[in-house]
């Protein structure tokens, strides 16, 4: 019987390709007509033992060709029995038609297969790893093994599941069910990949990042000097454009802004960088104080010029400005922009190409697959990169209406509103009638959009958006990460523990090996260790093929996109020099076009070529037809889905690859050349023309920044001929340099995965052993955050990439080879150098360079805590004034600020205080993270105070606690705490009403009550305040521990008296005013560098923003004060400001004695008892460093804190 139905459907596939022949000789197609007479079917395989393959041949219309069963077999058994690539040609039918064949032959009941019924399981981190969820995931893979089918997944799905069961352990919960799930994946798959190249490509990395999200350090200096580098660059570039003509190619858009530039050669580079460095020296920038001497700014120079720094040098570097860390910060950021080349490499991106802007995504800068596609999850991980590229992205895209009326808004909250926006309107053509701040009205939306026109891609407007609204909400960083990659994704035992269970019984054995194929084997030399490139012997043709149909005559033709002066030509000239040589073909592998999307794109060449009818191109990810007449229709229900050869053609550059159209025989295409681009890119693109090697047709276009890399690359003059022979010299020339530049990220991945992996080894019973658990989560969890010491400073020291100790067999030999080739590799200038700037490429998931971005799969919201309501301590401080011993209601204040981990850091000492400030524990709370952990991000505002006035304690409390205190003083005579609102003085209007606590209380203050300094100083540490009054400056000196010297302040020792100095002569109220008690109870400061710590605090507090010109921001920076300084000014009309005069919830009394009143407000609604067995849960000890995943966005529930 079996014969019999073999032999039926034989006849069916024999009928089938006569019917084929017979319709190619009808369209006169003499390719396929060729194509099916060579094909002699079935001659290197039996149809009767391989019956699934046959029923492929009937379903797909199709006849296997020889080729691809010598593939397939190879994929399913590969001879040397490991992981392994086979090379196959593009268009060969590798996914529609070897990887079907491979599926029926491997999924067999026993092997699961990735790639018969078919399911398909994302898993993110999104998703749920609760027992029942990981029980239901398993439940269908079992259910796929036993049906003998097929799961299709993602790399990035893959990747997410293997973290999430690590992220378990790393929280401190049960991982063990997703652990085993892993495990019996990795013994039970078979696994195929598709496009191995693109799959395991250095690119494809998976982070899970965690811990306290900190913005970066030396913010907001981090973007401040970033932003006034690139206006130095941009006041250069008329030179370099003189000097340096064949190198450099800038292009000044007609709206204006930042240049578009196109790096051609190193010398511009090379002479870029010495001009910045030439005007940081001479002092025409900013960046290094007034009065550095000529002594120490010969020192900087050569720190932030030379790469390799001599001894000495490096010495002196570490004893410069030892007490104004901001600027030893900035000189060490102006290293890393400057030696590391970062800067360059930045400049040297395209933007809307590599990089740009997703803003339903972030307002960070994000890769780009290519031209207008956005990654959907991945970002860029070193700061610096990230934020060069912001705002170089923003200066491309300029700011949107939305983003305007976001700015001006903020200008209308500074203390100087006409001078902010006076920085906007006086570079700008703006009207006269628009240059006044008084004449604006945000509330005109015609106004503000003719504002809006003038000034969109005005670099100070974008900076003061960037300044104000972007980077001091986003330019954070994680503290840990997990991470992965793509060594991770091909099949190997040592990856995770073997854990015995009845699903893995010891002994059990399977052929769990991953194979796949690819159309090049350009980058076979960074493929991970563990899988090997294995081509057939037959195949070692494949990677020369496509070049040698790109060197046949009718392909050799070039073409300058250029006008009579060697100048970058427009979109639109661009498409009329392609109508003019009639090819109706575009391929833009280069991405040349770029301000045009693709739909306005279709109606421009529609309009320059009038004999086409119509026009196909991609929208999104759908192929559409556009009659000339503007009617749009998907192409599949088109007339020219078989036959394109009335219309024109536009494949973007992100459908250079993987799209297949019947393009007609003898169609001639133009093919786009961009800088970077390399072989294997460009031969993609080529193969879209998939009868390229018989009668199709490309010609080369390059701009004039291609065209000049290319007669360098040939040694050729300007007047030289180049063809197709030139270009493909020059692509091998770029997949080198590109090879190189990943050079040093693949043997950092190698070293992580050799790491993480050699580590599940050493403490393979980490799921029950506590002390191998630890030891394997301290490998596993690397340090996302980076200070600029670590990572441009001279010393930077590292974790050694290979943990010492004895290695497993298979990890000595990836070791070993790692060696090897970096020994052996050849740094020609291109890769990067320092290991710094290593990490800057371990980051995120694609792209290359300084921004080798990484997938970030940020963490779940976290829930807040609920109010349990006001706990019986604190209602017996209201009542009485007094606090209760031992209490875990309150405590002090800097008790609490010394658990964060910026108070550990900086050693915080209660002992340095007064000890009269106090926090309620519900301040405290907010979020809920794993393991009750602390974080920085989660900070509540300082609003609502109980004051003491029988023994001037003070005491912050939340708002519901308030609310629920407020209703207890209602027919009150008198009491012995007062309920003051008050809110951090960060501008001058808000210092008059809140520094003094007088705006509002209840009840009433006495008339002649002040708050005392040490109140003041202390709570405006604590709630963060930018302003305080003059009289105040001295008590806040000596607060701080520092002293005037040298015309700067300096902080003295942590263990020196903060009353030892006299009051200076100059202060006058405030020498007169100073509390006794900071004297007399602060005989340390509270932390060991009290400006340092003051000024990172302030940075957390105020999300970010700049405070560098204001009074606490000069105090941070060591600046001295006097009383004539603008800071201090009075304003002219004080009796008009709201709250001049003291408003308060009731008329002001002296206070009886305690006891009179305490029943008059005692309500047992309000109060919770303590339980017996309650004990404080807040460790005072050094904790931890946190660990806990931070979702840093807030909504309005209770625990929600302003992050």
């Amino acid at each position: 019987m079996k014969e019999a139905l073999v032999a039926y459907a034989l006849s069916i596939t024999d009928l089938q390709r006569l019917l084929r022949i017979e319709d190619a000789l009808q369209k006169g197609n003499a390719q396929i007509l060729a194509d099916e007479q060579a094909n002699q079917p079935h001659n290197n395989w039996s149809p009767i033992e391989r019956t699934d393959w046959l029923l492929l041949e009937i379903d797909a219309n199709i006849l296997i060709r020889p080729v691809q069963v010598d593939v397939a077999l190879a994929t399913v058994s590969p001879l040397s029995g490991t992981n392994s690539v086979c090379q196959l040609l593009m268009g060969a039918g590798k996914t529609s038609c070897i990887m079907p064949m491979v599926s029926a032959t491997l999924a067999d009941g026993n092997k699961l297969l990735l790639g018969r019924e078919m399911r398909h399981i994302p898993w993110s981190r999104k998703t749920s790893t609760k027992s029942n969820t990981v029980e239901y995931f398993f439940n269908i893979v079992k259910y796929m093994q036993k049906a003998k089918g097929v799961i299709l997944a993602l790399p990035e799905h893959m990747l997410s599941f293997r973290l999430s069961g690590l992220q378990r352990l790393s929280d401190g919960l049960d991982a063990t069910s997703m652990i085993k799930v892993q495990n019996w994946l990795d013994t039970r798959c078979r696994d195929i990949i598709d496009e191995v190249d693109f799959i395991l490509a250095i690119r494809t990395q998976l982070i899970y990042p965690g811990g306290t999200q900190r913005t970066v350090e030396a913010h907001p200096n981090r973007w401040v000097v970033i932003e006034n580098l690139l206006k130095m660059v941009n006041s250069h570039l008329w030179t370099l454009e003189k000097r340096f003509p064949h190198s450099i190619e800038v292009v000044r858009r007609a709206q204006g802004g930042f240049p578009v530039l196109y790096f051609l050669r190193a010398d511009v580079q090379n002479a870029l960088i010495s001009s910045l460095v030439d005007d940081i020296y001479q002092g025409r920038s900013s960046f290094l104080p007034e009065g550095c001497c000529r002594a120490d700014r010969d020192i900087i120079r050569r720190f932030i010029s030379e790469p390799r720094v001599p001894q000495d040098v490096a010495l002196q570097i570490t004893q410069l400005y030892k007490d104004r860390p901001a600027t030893r910060q900035i000189i060490l950021l102006l290293r890393g922009l400057l030696v590391h080349r970062i800067l360059i490499m930045a400049l040297r991106k395209r933007a809307n190409v590599q990089f740009g802007l997703s803003l339903s995504r972030s307002l960070l800068a994000v890769p780009f697959h290519a031209k207008g596609i956005a990654s959907e999850n991945s970002e860029f991980g070193h700061p610096d990169t990230s934020i060069l590229l912001t705002c170089l992205a923003f200066y491309f895209d300029g700011l949107t209406l939305d983003q305007l009326r976001q700015s001006l808004e903020s200008v209308l909250k500074s203390d100087d509103p006409s001078q902010v926006y006076d920085g906007f309107s006086r570079s700008s053509n703006l009207p006269e009638s628009l240059k006044d701040w008084s004449a604006i009205n945000l509330d005109d939306e015609a106004q503000l959009h003719e504002i809006w026109l003038h000034i969109r891609y005005q670099v100070s407007a974008i900076d003061y958006f960037l300044n104000h609204c972007v980077f001091p909400q986003n330019a954070k960083q994680f503290q840990m990460k997990l991470q992965a990659s793509g060594w991770d994704l091909p099949l190997f035992s040592g990856a995770l523990p073997k854990v015995v269970s009845s699903t893995n019984p010891p002994g059990s054995k399977y052929s769990t090996i991953t194979t796949g194929f690819s159309g090049t084997a350009d980058l076979h030399r960074l493929l991970p260790l563990n899988i090997k490139q294995e081509n057939l012997p037959a195949l070692a043709h494949t990677s020369t093929e496509v070049l040698s149909y790109l060197l046949q005559r009718r392909n050799r033709e070039y073409v300058l996109a250029a006008d009579y002066r060697g100048k970058r030509v427009s979109e639109k000239e661009l498409l009329q020099m392609i109508t003019n040589r009639k090819l109706r073909v575009f391929i833009d592998a280069g991405a040349s076009i770029l301000e045009m999307n693709n739909t306005d794109l279709a109606k421009a060449w529609l309009e320059i070529y009038p004999d086409a009818s119509a026009i196909v191109y991609f929208r999104g990810e759908k192929p559409v037809v556009r009659y000339r007449r503007g009617h749009e229709v998907p192409l599949l229900a088109s007339p020219y889905s078989q036959d394109l050869g009335e219309c024109l053609v536009y494949l973007d550059e992100a459908h250079t690859r993987g799209t297949d159209l019947k393009i007609p025989a003898g169609a001639r295409a133009a093919l786009s050349l961009g800088l970077g681009q390399n072989k294997d890119h460009t031969v993609q693109a080529a193969m879209r023309m998939r009868q390229l090697k018989n009668s199709q047709s490309v010609v080369f276009f390059a701009p004039p920044e291609v065209h000049q890399s290319i007669l360098d690359v040939r040694g050729k003059t300007s007047r030289g001929s180049i063809d197709s022979s030139d270009v493909i010299h020059w692509l091998l020339e770029q997949t080198c340099n590109g090879i190189e530049q990943l050079q040093p990220l693949y043997f950092s991945q190698g070293a992580d995965f050799c790491t993480r992996t050699q580590a599940a080894i050493d403490n393979r019973e980490f799921l029950t052993d506590v002390d191998q658990r630890e030891n394997y989560l301290s490998v596993i969890k690397q340090f996302e955050q980076q200070t600029l010491e670590q990572l441009y400073g001279v010393k930077s020291t590292s974790r050694p990439a290979i943990l010492p100790g004895t290695l497993s067999p298979e990890i000595a030999k990836f070791k070993k080879e790692l060696d090897t080739r970096r020994r052996n590799f050849q740094d020609t200038g291109l890769a990067v150098h320092a290991s710094a700037l290593q990490e800057v490429e371990i980051q995120r998931e694609v792209a290359y360079e300084v921004e080798n971005v990484r997938e970030v799969q940020k963490v779940t919201h976290y829930l807040p805590f609920s109010f349990p309501g006001v706990h019986r301590d604190i209602l017996g401080f209201f009542k009485t004034g007094r606090l209760a011993a031992d209490s875990v209601a309150y405590e002090p204040a800097f008790t609490a600020l010394r658990r964060t981990s910026l108070g550990r850091k900086h050693g915080i000492k209660v002992e340095g205080t007064t000890g009269k400030l106090y926090v309620s524990t519900e301040f405290t709370k907010t979020v809920k993270f794993p393991s009750e952990k602390f974080s920085d991000t989660f900070q509540r505002p300082v609003n609502w105070v109980l004051w003491s006035s029988v023994y001037e304690l003070a005491m912050i409390v939340i708002p519901e606690e308030a609310e629920h205190l407020l209703p207890l003083l209602h027919n009150v005579k008198s009491v012995p705490t007062h309920i003051i609102l008050y809110s951090a003085p960060v501008t001058r209007g808000m210092l008059q009403k809140f520094n003094k606590l007088g705006y509002y209380s209840v009840p009433a203050l006495p008339p002649d009550w002040e708050a005392p300094f040490w109140l003041r100083v202390e709570l405006g540490i604590f709630a963060g305040r930018s302003y305080f009054e003059y009289d105040e400056y001295l008590c806040l000196c000596k607060y701080l521990g520092v002293k005037e010297k040298s015309g700067n302040l300096e902080e003295g020792k942590n263990d020196e008296s903060i009353g030892s100095s006299e009051p200076d002569e100059t202060s006058q109220s405030g020498s007169e005013n100073v509390d006794s008690e900071v004297e007399a109870n602060a005989p340390i400061t509270f932390a060991r560098k009290p400006l340092t710590f003051v000024h990172e605090w302030m940075a957390i507090r105020r999300k970010g923003l700049d405070f560098a010109n204001t009074p606490m921001g000069y105090l941070c920076q060591g600046k001295i004060l006097t009383p004539d300084h603008p800071f201090f000014a009075k304003p002219e009309v004080l009796a008009q400001e709201d709250g001049a005069q003291v408003r308060s919830g009731g008329v002001r009394k002296a206070a009886d004695e305690e006891d009179d009143v305490e029943e008059e407000f005692y309500d047992d609604e309000h109060v919770y008892d303590v339980p017996d067995d309650e004990e404080d849960n807040i460790d005072d000890s050094q904790l931890l460093a946190d660990l806990a995943d931070v979702d840093v966005k807030s909504d309005d529930s209770y625990g929600t804190a302003h992050s």
